[in-house]
C-alpha cells in the first residue's frame, strides 16, 4: 500500500502557493477532500472548515443540480452525503463553521 504523505498528494506546489498567500488573500478556498485537510494540517495551516448542516441535503442536491453537475457527481453526493458530513464534523484541526438554511460562504466571509 502507498503511504504517501497527504502533501505528496496535494502537491507541494499547492502547499506553497496557499502558504504564500495567507495574509494577501482575504480567501483562500481550496478543496476539502480529506487529503487536503490532512496536508493542511500537515503543514500547520489553521483553516476553516465550513460545511452545511447534514439536514439540507435536499437543498444541496438541488444546487448541484441547477448548476449543471453531472447526475454521477449527484448520485455520488446523494449516496456519501451522511458520511461526508459526519467525517467533517470529527474533525480537531480546523475551525468548524457549519452552514444553515439560507446561509451561502459569502454570508459567513
Amino acid at each position: 500500500m502507498n503511504q504517501e504523505s497527504p502533501t505528496l498528494v496535494v502537491g507541494r506546489s499547492q502547499i506553497d502557493h496557499i502558504k504564500e498567500n495567507i495574509g494577501v488573500a482575504d480567501v483562500i478556498l481550496v478543496s476539502s477532500h480529506a487529503v487536503v485537510r490532512k496536508a493542511l494540517e500537515e503543514n500547520d495551516i489553521k483553516y476553516e472548515l465550513i460545511y452545511p448542516n447534514i439536514k439540507l441535503k435536499e437543498g444541496y442536491l438541488e444546487r448541484y443540480r441547477q448548476r449543471g453537475n453531472e447526475q454521477t457527481f449527484i448520485d455520488m453526493m446523494n449516496t456519501n452525503w451522511g458520511k461526508f458530513i459526519k467525517e467533517i464534523k470529527k474533525e480537531t484541526f480546523p475551525t468548524l463553521v457549519e452552514l444553515q438554511g439560507g446561509q451561502y460562504l459569502d454570508s459567513i466571509f
